[in-house]
């Protein structure tokens, strides 16, 4: 059920169907309308440097891009799909990550903000080991 979004009647309280939403489900604030906006749209993400090297900074985005990706595990040494995750800066930098809870956090925000913002939100990655010793990558707003 945590994938699932139901709608509740204002009127009558009543809650109406159930939809089922995956979490896999790509999303792209990124509507860029000219030919400059989107050259600046393509550099941006064709062009992101690693949201790893950000460490704890806080970053300006205006826009969020996701793409079918691979990586390689690190245990097995196989190929496996995954999640692009492009946060596009105010400054038209991009960020790139293949987080599985960065990319789940990207969604999210889509969610809650929709796909335009009147404003930069500012975030930064928030890392927490688990007991496996792996790591989980999420955006906390500032």
């Amino acid at each position: 059920m945590a994938n699932e979004i139901t709608t509740v009647n204002p009127v009558t309280g009543e809650i109406g169907e159930v939809e089922s939403r995956p979490v896999s489900q790509l999303v792209n604030t990124l509507n860029a309308k000219t030919f400059e906006e989107r050259k600046a749209v393509f550099n941006a993400v064709n062009n992101a440097q690693s949201l790893d090297d950000m460490k704890d900074n806080k970053i300006q985005i205006v826009g969020v891009a996701q793409t079918h990706s691979v990586r390689v595990d690190r245990n097995t040494g196989e190929e496996v799909p995954c999640i692009g995750t492009t946060l596009v800066g105010a400054d038209g930098t991009g960020y790139y990550s293949q987080s599985a809870g960065i990319a789940r956090s990207a969604y999210n925000l889509v969610s809650a903000f929709g796909a335009d913002w009147p404003e930069p939100l500012t975030v930064h990655v928030k890392v927490t080991t688990l007991a496996s010793k792996n790591t989980l990558k999420t955006l906390v707003l500032d």
